[in-house]
């Protein structure tokens, strides 16, 4: 029985295409976020803002640019016709699962200044 890791890729024309858009939509966001210094995502109703600068709003530059690769190694493997199939896709889970964490370590370092500024 074979794993799903072992099967080739495949994907629609449309979605390689919105993959490598949105990719490049990701690195534009995060030199936007990089060159201004800080985002700001709104609070609604009665919760204050959360805004990254400094130190966290690298670890969401680096986050977005790594969510980009793994779009674009989603198309790269679509395209590529070689039988390295597994190569791609646990090299995309990797940098998956690493975006993710860093996102996540952002938020966390945004909490404790969230959290002093709403009392």
């Amino acid at each position: 029985m074979a794993r799903d890791i072992d099967k080739p890729e495949y994907i629609k024309p449309l979605e390689a295409v919105s993959n490598f858009v949105c990719g490049l939509g990701l690195i534009a966001f995060a030199m936007y976020a990089h060159f201004t210094g800080e985002i700001i995502l709104q609070g609604h109703g009665t919760a204050s803002d959360l805004i990254f600068s400094d130190e966290s709003l690298k670890f969401l530059v680096a986050s977005l640019i790594l969510g980009s690769l793994c779009m674009f190694i989603k198309v790269i493997d679509y395209y590529d016709k070689r039988n390295n199939e597994i190569k791609y896709k646990l090299v995309g889970r990797w940098v998956k699962g690493s975006s993710a964490l860093l996102m996540l370590y952002a938020f966390i370092l945004e909490f404790p200044r969230l959290s002093l500024l709403s009392s």
